[in-house]
C-alpha cells in the first residue's frame, strides 16, 4: 500500500508543472475567464426570455443492482487468515462510518457496492457537486430576477415633455444629463446581473453537470471491474463452505461409527479448491489496489477541475458585483494555493488499513496459512501411504498406484500418475471389518465383507518383504483399534 501511494505521489508530482499553481489554475481554466460585454441599451426582452433550470434530477439513485451482487460482505467465510476462527465482521474488516441520520454502519473497500467507501466517496463528491449545481442555479435565478426588477423600476425615472422644456436639453450638462446618468448606471446594473445568470447558465452548471457524470459513469466501472474480480472468489468460498459441511458430517459419522464418506477426501477436496480460493483471492487484491489507484487520479482531477469552477465563479463574482472586494480577493487567491492532491492523500491515510486488507484480504495470501474446520484434527490424518503396487484389470496384473490409509480406516489407492492423490480413488476401502494375510513374492491381500465399500479381494505387491509387514500393520492397527480411537 504505501508503494502505491508513493507511486500515486510521485506520479502527481511529475505531472505537475514548474510554473506556480496559481498560473497553472488560470492557464489550464476550461470555463470561461472573459465577461460577456453586454451593453446598456441592449434588449432586455431577450435577456427577460432566458429560464434558468437545475439540469439534475431531485434525486439520487444508489449504485446499481448488478454492483450489490458483487458485495463481499454478504458471504460468510469460513476461511482465516489467523490460526483461529473469526466471526464474518472480522473477517471483513469493516470500518464504521456516520450516516445522515447519526447513526454508524460498517463500511469497507473493495465490496464494490453501497457499503464500499471508494464508492462512498464518489457519491459523496456528486452530492458536493450537485449542491454546488444547485447554489449556482438558484444564484442565476436570483441574478435574472433582479435584472427584471431594476428594469421595472427604470420605468420610474421617465420624464414627460411638459417638465422637460423648462432644462437644457440633453448632453448640455444639465439636470437632464443628471438624470439620463441615473437610467445608464440603472442599465449597467441591470447588465451585470444578466451576465452572471447567464454565465452561471450556461457554462458553469453544465461543467458541473458533465463533472457529475463522469462520477456516475467512474462508480459504475469500479463496481463492474469489482464484480468481475470477486465473482470467482466468491465461486470457491461457496465451495469450501460446501466441502467444509461436508467434512463436519463425515467427522459426525465416524462418531456414529457410520463409515460413508471419509473426512480425509474431504481434506483433499477443500486444500485443492483454497489454493484455486487464494489464487482468486490474490487476482482480487490486486484488481482492488489497480482499481482504488484509478479512482485516486479520477479524484485528483476532479479536485482540480472543480476548483476551477469555484475559481471561475469567484472571478465573474468579483468582476460584475463585487470589485475589490478583500475577502473575495484572498478567497480566490487561497483556492488557486490548493493542491489537487490534499483530499485524496487525506483518504488514504484515514482509511489506510482498509485500503491494505480490502474486504479482509492480505495481500500474497498462503494456502498453508488459511484455517477450516478440522484442518489440523485426527480425523484428517494419514496412517501410512506410498507408491506399491496393486492387483487390477481383467487379467489380473500387478500395476503401480498411490496408497494411502487414514485415520478413521480407509484404503485409498489413486493412479500412479497422481502423486498428490488430489483427483477420485480408483479404489476405496472400509477397513472396519476387512481381515489382512499375506502371500507369497512380497504381496499381501485385504479382504472385504459385503455390506462395505470395496467389497471383495484385494492384493498389493511391495517391493520388500519388510514393506508388506509394515503395510500390514499399519491396517491391522485400522482394523484392531478403529472402533476405540473413533470413540
Amino acid at each position: 500500500m504505501n508503494k502505491f501511494r508513493a507511486a500515486l505521489g510521485s506520479k502527481s508530482k511529475s505531472q505537475t508543472p514548474t510554473t506556480p499553481l496559481t498560473e497553472q489554475f488560470e492557464q489550464n481554466l476550461q470555463v470561461s475567464g472573459s465577461t460577456p460585454q453586454v451593453s446598456p441599451s441592449e434588449n432586455f426582452d431577450t435577456m427577460r426570455s432566458l429560464s434558468v433550470t437545475n439540469p439534475f434530477e431531485p434525486s439520487e439513485q444508489s449504485v446499481s443492482a448488478t454492483s450489490q451482487s458483487a458485495s463481499l460482505s454478504n458471504t460468510p467465510a469460513p476461511l482465516s487468515l489467523s490460526s483461529k476462527a473469526t466471526s464474518n465482521s472480522e473477517y471483513q474488516s469493516s470500518i464504521p462510518i456516520s450516516t445522515d441520520k447519526g447513526n454508524t454502519i460498517p463500511a469497507n473497500i473493495g465490496s464494490g457496492d453501497d457499503s464500499d467507501l471508494v464508492i462512498q466517496r464518489l457519491q459523496a463528491w456528486k452530492h458536493i457537486v450537485k449542491i454546488f449545481s444547485g447554489f449556482l442555479t438558484a444564484f442565476a435565478e436570483s441574478a435574472m430576477s433582479q435584472t427584471k426588477s431594476i428594469m421595472k423600476v427604470e420605468q420610474t425615472m421617465r420624464l414627460n415633455a411638459v417638465d422637460s422644456q423648462f432644462f437644457l436639453p440633453s448632453s448640455s450638462g444639465g439636470i437632464i444629463d443628471l438624470f439620463e446618468g441615473v437610467i445608464a448606471e440603472n442599465k449597467a446594473l441591470a447588465s451585470r446581473n444578466a451576465a452572471i445568470s447567464k454565465i452561471f447558465t450556461d457554462e458553469l452548471v453544465p461543467n458541473l453537470q458533465a463533472l457529475r457524470k463522469e462520477i456516475k459513469t467512474q462508480v459504475k466501472t469500479y463496481s463492474s471491474n469489482v464484480a468481475v474480480a470477486v465473482s470467482p472468489a466468491n465461486k470457491y468460498q461457496k465451495q469450501i463452505e460446501d466441502e467444509s459441511a461436508k467434512l463436519s458430517r463425515a467427522v459426525d459419522n465416524m462418531y456414529k461409527q457410520i463409515f460413508k464418506v471419509d473426512p480425509w477426501l474431504c481434506k483433499q477436496a477443500i486444500e485443492q479448491i483454497i489454493l484455486k480460493k487464494v489464487g482468486a483471492d490474490n487476482v482480487y487484491y490486486n484488481t482492488i489496489q489497480s482499481e482504488v489507484a484509478k479512482i485516486g487520479n479520477f479524484d485528483l482531477t476532479l479536485s482540480e477541475r472543480f476548483a476551477k469552477i469555484v475559481i471561475a465563479y469567484t472571478t465573474h463574482l468579483g468582476e460584475k458585483l463585487l470589485p475589490s472586494d478583500i475577502n473575495t480577493l484572498s478567497f480566490l487567491d487561497s483556492v488557486k494555493k490548493m493542491s489537487p492532491s490534499l483530499e485524496w492523500n487525506a483518504f488514504l491515510l484515514k482509511y489506510d488499513s482498509a485500503l491494505k486488507e480490502p474486504c479482509g484480504k492480505s495481500e500474497h495470501v498462503k494456502a498453508e496459512d488459511v484455517e477450516y474446520a478440522h484442518k489440523n484434527s485426527k480425523y484428517v490424518q494419514v496412517i501410512k501411504t506410498d507408491q506399491i503396487e496393486r492387483e487390477k484389470g481383467l487379467i489380473k496384473s500387478f500395476t503401480r498406484a498411490n496408497i494411502v490409509i487414514t485415520h478413521c480406516g480407509f484404503l485409498h489407492s489413486f493412479s500412479k500418475n497422481d502423486p498428490e492423490m488430489i483427483g477420485d480413488p480408483d479404489i476405496t476401502l472400509v477397513l472396519t471389518k476387512a481381515t489382512v494375510e499375506t502371500g507369497l513374492n512380497n504381496t499381501f491381500t485385504v479382504k472385504i465383507p459385503s455390506g462395505y465399500s470395496g467389497k471383495g479381494t484385494h492384493s498389493f505387491r511391495c517391493l520388500t518383504q519388510s514393506a508388506v509387514a509394515e503395510w500390514v500393520a499399519a491396517i491391522q492397527s485400522r482394523i484392531e483399534n478403529l472402533a476405540f480411537t473413533i470413540a
